[in-house]
């Protein structure tokens, strides 16, 4: 493309006369230009697009026209250049604001290069959308509790062109579980339809923490663990998304170079008393639990990334409802077209409740083939509509079959049980390892068979600072070999007779145990460690 090359920022003022535009100086090469843009996505030293003065790029307005860029007086200041987004090079049919390229290996005044953006912002080249009714209806029927802006969204998607959507998660922990999958299985959907898809990790939220389901004030994390949790996350995603095909963001992005100023325009579009009804704080309000101020920043962070991404739909649990709905109208606020709203149900945990780590009735999204298939298994038959609605693509009409069936007098409920378990562990991994991990579990817990594959713990790995002549507390021997987080679930898991040793159950988080003499410690049903002498 004939005057779009690559320049590199080398300085960022914001405008004198106007708190929305920032004037950057780029290095093309033999000489640096100056830009005048309302995009907030960048910093110094990003490599970026530029169209310099004569190149064609087509009109955002309306794309089935071009445009060709000239120099021109932005208050008082000669912009030389336009920074150019992945509508105006024909990359897809919404904006990002300017595009960063994840390549330094680019030198400023480089021709452009289609297939580098490709490579390294992962701008997917599938234009084959589908856009047959009864498939786009399939997509917006299973599994949503509301879609706010369902009319428009549902025009888009007949429409044949390709859309932006995205789901976001903090990265809080380091670990996500089923619940998590089951709102990414509908941007699966949506990616498997040709849409465009973007995860977003919220590495800068995260720094916040929100509270929509909280009575209380969340723990801040600190930049090494949002550090160690973002590749974490990645990977879990992938189970899921083609990650080859989407678009991996973080928030800190555009979150962090806000200004003062940005963040009092944000605010303006609120009032205090939309926040503080929200049902979580109005009950914190009531029982006189402190509220912070930052945690009233939380659905204008995650409202303006809805803003930053500009997306045509996001997809999140009903709990998100409000900062959802925040991303409506900053982006009604700011002149764009608000985003459709996809709700999805919380799913239940094992054994009914919602599904949570506190509880321990998650299956985390990172387990083995093994360990997921049980985790299904080891869950009550009530949650078995929703998991197979909400974590399989099984077609809905042979779900309603098979459990209309459950009420037969001939059928056994784990029959319809083991069909789940293999459908969810299918999708996370293969059908092999599906039916591998059916096998592992008829010989491990139907037949209490010892696992072929069990995992060995030498005790030579123990510090010498937690053994006394070769003993320790039973809780911490628990943590030290991996089967409990912390010695609170340590404790939880002993208490209530899941743990055993050598056949004998211990009841004692505070007993003595002689590491030489274990043979076989075992968790539940799934959890065997041989001790290596």
């Amino acid at each position: 493309m004939k005057n779009i090359v690559f320049g590199k920022i080398t300085n960022i003022a914001q405008d004198e006369k106007s708190n929305n535009l920032n004037i950057l100086k780029i290095n093309i090469g033999e000489k640096e230009v100056v830009a005048v843009t309302k995009a907030r996505n960048y910093r110094q030293n990003d490599i970026v697009v530029v169209a310099l003065p004569g190149a064609e790029v087509i009109n955002p307005k309306d794309t089935n026209t071009t445009f060709k860029v000239e120099e021109r007086e932005i208050n008082g200041t000669t912009s030389e250049c336009m920074l150019c987004s992945a509508v105006e090079l024909g990359l897809f049919h919404t904006s990002v604001g300017i595009l960063i390229v994840k390549d330094n290996s680019k030198l400023p005044g480089e021709e452009y290069d289609t297939s580098i953006l490709e490579k390294h912002i992962h701008i997917t080249s599938n234009t084959n959308v589908n856009s047959d009714p009864e498939a786009v209806d399939d997509f917006l029927n299973r599994g949503p509790v509301e879609i706010i802006g369902k009319d428009e969204l549902r025009e888009k998607m007949l429409s044949g062109r390709q859309l932006r959507a995205y789901i976001g998660y903090d990265v809080s922990g380091p670990n996500l579980h089923l619940g998590n999958g089951s709102t990414m299985m509908k941007l699966r959907d949506w990616q498997k339809l040709g849409h465009y898809t973007v995860v977003l990790i919220g590495d800068y939220t995260a720094r916040v923490g929100d509270h929509s389901d909280k009575l209380e004030k969340r723990k801040r994390l600190d930049v090494d663990e949002i550090e160690k949790n973002k590749q974490l996350f990645e990977e879990q995603f992938g189970k899921l998304i083609d990650l080859e095909n989407a678009e991996v963001r973080f928030n800190s992005e555009w979150l962090e170079p806000l200004t003062f100023n940005d963040v009092i325009t944000l605010t303006s579009l609120f009032s205090v008393q939309q926040m503080i009804e929200r049902e979580n704080f109005a009950l914190r309000l009531e029982n006189n639990t402190t509220i912070g101020l930052e945690e009233l920043m939380y659905p204008l962070m995650q409202g303006y990334d809805a803003y930053a991404l500009d997306v045509d739909l996001q997809i999140g649990g009903t709990d998100q409802i409000f900062n959802m709905l925040s991303g409506r109208k900053i982006m009604k606020s700011f002149g764009r077209d608000p985003l459709a709203v996809i709700t999805m149900p919380l799913i239940p945990g094992t054994d009914g409740r919602k599904m949570s780590k506190s509880w321990n009735n998650y299956v985390p999204m990172n387990a083995s083939a093994n360990d997921l298939y049980a985790g299904i298994m080891s869950s009550t038959d009530e949650v078995m509509a929703d998991y197979f609605k909400l974590l399989t693509r099984v077609p809905m009409s042979e779900v309603e079959e098979l459990l209309a069936n459950l009420e037969a007098p001939d059928t056994n409920p784990m029959d319809i049980k083991k069909k789940l378990a293999f459908e969810v562990t299918t999708i996370y991994y293969d059908e092999t390892s599906a039916s591998e991990a059916a096998e592992h579990f008829e010989k491990t817990v139907q037949n209490k068979e010892m696992p072929e594959d069990i995992k060995e713990f030498s005790i030579q790995n123990l510090p010498d600072s937690e053994l006394n002549e070769n003993q320790i507390q039973f809780k911490s021997l628990l943590n030290l070999v991996g089967i409990a987080e912390s010695n609170s679930d340590a404790k939880r898991l002993i208490s209530s007779g899941a743990v055993e040793i050598d056949g004998e159950k211990i009841t004692d988080p505070n007993q003595l145990i002689d590491v030489t003499k274990i043979e076989i410690l075992k968790s539940g049903k799934r959890n065997w460690i041989k001790f290596i002498k």
